[in-house]
């Protein structure tokens, strides 16, 4: 290479890509973003640390995390928190920003996403910063109270004492939302000395007259019932002694107990006055008979036939997956129930079971008289693969039972696409939306002609979203090049690109996304722009525009004589056309591209085809 040319590693050093990491040569632009987009948990937690070991001193990082914490990616802000305990270890004060509501990784401050994901990450950390969280449990925001909750939690689950006193000092929250968190969270105590603890401020709140309280410690019994069963029982059988919202809560609460432990409560709520006590406890009933318990399987026959609906419907759910427990003659039965809502449920829970029973069944459901059987029968069948059934439930007279009928429609020849067009012209706008959702399923052949109609479907509002998500999906599979991806994207709107960075699987996609909807909302932020869309260049295999656009960044940035001289010397080498890579970088920031030429002026012609003479 000749002196003064600027080479990939280089540029790749430079945008803080390899560091000091040794195992640094696993993280190249593609590997890092793959494994940030992957769910398996062998790889994306050692991705995600890596991020946030960039994002101590890197721009690029930076705005990629907050983008995540504050949900515009299609990744779950949870999904950061290695990067953010990783970040805790080299510049602690980003993350404890957000915690305080400041600007930490990007100048806005950060949202209520950002926020509770932050707590999380430093409840994890143990009773290091315990004080920040305490204070965080004192805020006037019920919603930064609750963040303290979860990060209390993480640190009760890590035999922290003192976290457990925090979470009893929110029993007395004025908020019911917040006091409920706190029994559920107090639940999650492990170690002898905390989880004793834990269970005393639980029975006590079981017998209180506080029904969030009480209610929160349904559920806080069944998590402590992981470690302490027997006294878990005696929790959940205070609370449904104390009231009716009690024994709600403690039949809600029953599925995660095992029966030896909760038989007196299911028994209380099997033979309830109250018929939504009755309905709650199916779920655990199914779950206890399934693993072969007979006085489950028989109180739920029992309450196959409640005088209530609901009791019977929530019966039919439990029941109908099973067949062990669930015969042919007892399937029959409710699914000719003489209410729709238990026939509803028979449809809906026959799509787990596996036996050529429920296949007819449902084909007799699909033509019931009641719409909302119908399209819970079609739901069931669209599950179970029945193409032609599904088909034929898109001419339904129904609008609930069409919309029903879109959202499991696998299309697969050119007549569905022109199906499909039509039903997206609908005035019943749910199944608008869902025959625009289906656009983005077809198969290979279909795709550029279903891309063309969601084109045009985007402008309307009503259906913006809908195919934003479609188009999502069609472009995970198209496989496009980066150039190519970012031709078609960059005349979205600003909205549009949001939706679909959301919705976006890929990570090359999504990332095109986020990035030409951060260059239409702030243009005049070109420097970070560049230096973004450098390390996508690189990930996507396009090195050649890379170089371009990181070596472009940095004048975009440069403020002294000095630095454009020393961007003069470090030009990067180009390998195929100065001038053609030039604009094709030019154009692949289109909407920042006016301000291009004033960067370029400062160091080289106006003109890349000058630039080309000069280099």
């Amino acid at each position: 290479m000749k002196e003064g040319q600027c080479s990939l590693a280089d540029i790749e050093r430079e945008t803080g890509l390899n560091g000091d990491d040794p195992r640094a040569a696993d993280w190249q632009p593609e590997n890092l973003y793959r494994g940030l987009w992957s769910d398996d948990p062998s790889l994306s937690p050692a991705a995600w640390r890596h991020l946030g070991r960039l994002a101590a001193d890197d721009g690029w990082a930076r705005r990629l995390l907050s983008d995540v914490l504050e949900g515009r990616t299609s990744r779950d802000p949870t999904a950061s928190i290695p990067a953010l305990r990783e970040l805790l270890h080299h510049a602690p004060d980003l993350v404890l920003n957000i915690l305080r509501g400041r600007a930490g990784l990007s100048p806005a401050p950060p949202g209520p996403s950002a926020v509770a994901t932050a707590a999380i990450a430093l409840g994890r950390e143990g009773a290091k910063y315990l004080e920040h969280l305490l204070d965080l449990s004192r805020s006037r925001d019920a919603a930064l109270r609750l963040a303290a909750v979860e990060a209390l939690a993480e640190m009760a689950e890590g035999k922290c004492r003192a976290a457990v006193e925090g979470l009893a000092t929110l029993l007395g929250d004025p908020r019911g939302q917040v006091r409920w968190a706190a029994a559920r969270a107090l639940g999650r105590a492990r170690g002898p000395s905390c989880a004793r603890r834990a269970a005393a401020l639980l029975e006590r709140a079981a017998r209180g007259d506080d029904d969030s309280a009480v209610s929160g410690a349904a559920f806080g019994a069944a998590a402590l019932a992981a470690v302490m069963p027997g006294r878990a029982g005696r929790i959940l059988r205070a609370v449904a002694a104390s009231g009716p919202a009690g024994e709600r809560a403690a039949a809600r609460a029953l599925w995660h107990f095992p029966r030896r432990h909760a038989a007196s409560v299911a028994a209380a709520c099997v033979s309830s006055e109250n018929p939504e006590t009755r309905r709650l406890c199916a779920p655990a009933l199914g779950r206890w008979a399934g693993e072969g318990n007979r006085p489950a399987a028989r109180e739920l026959s029992t309450l196959s036939r409640d005088p209530q609906p609901e009791a019977r419907a929530a019966a039919a759910e439990a029941l109908l997956p099973n067949p062990e427990i669930c015969p042919e003659p007892l399937a029959r039965r409710l699914c000719s129930d003489r209410s729709p809502l238990v026939r509803s449920a028979a449809a809906a829970a026959l799509a787990a079971r596996g036996d050529e029973v429920s296949t007819r069944l449902l084909a007799a459901l699909a033509r019931d008289r009641a719409a909302s059987v119908r399209s819970a029968a079609v739901r069931s069948l669209g599950m179970k693969g029945a193409v032609s059934e599904v088909r034929d439930a898109l001419s339904d007279r129904d609008a609930r039972v069409r919309q029903m009928a879109l959202s499991v429609f696998q299309p697969s020849a050119a007549a569905d696409l022109e199906k499909l067009a039509q039903m997206a012209e609908e005035q019943h706008v749910e199944v608008a939306q869902a025959a625009v959702a289906a656009l983005g399923q077809v198969d290979a052949e279909a795709r550029e002609s279903a891309w063309r109609h969601l084109v045009t479907l985007v402008s309307r509002p009503s259906l913006c979203r809908a195919a934003a998500e479609a188009m999502a999906r069609l472009l995970d599979s198209l496989g496009l090049s980066a150039t190519d991806l970012w031709a078609r994207l960059r005349a979205l709107p600003t909205a549009v690109l949001w939706d679909l960075a959301r919705a976006a699987r890929g990570w090359q996609v999504g990332e095109t996304a986020r990035l030409l909807a951060r260059a239409a909302a702030a243009p005049e932020r070109l420097g970070e722009l560049l230096e973004d869309l450098s390390v996508l260049l690189f990930a996507a295999g396009a090195r050649a525009a890379g170089e371009v656009c990181a070596w472009l960044s940095r004048g975009a940035e440069a403020r002294s004589e000095e630095e454009i001289a020393a961007l003069s010397r470090a030009r990067p080498r180009i390998a195929r056309g100065p001038a053609r890579t030039l604009v094709e970088a030019a154009q692949l920031v289109d909407k920042a591209g006016s301000r291009l030429r004033p960067c370029w002026r400062r160091w080289r012609p106006a003109r890349p085809a000058e630039c080309s003479k000069r280099w």
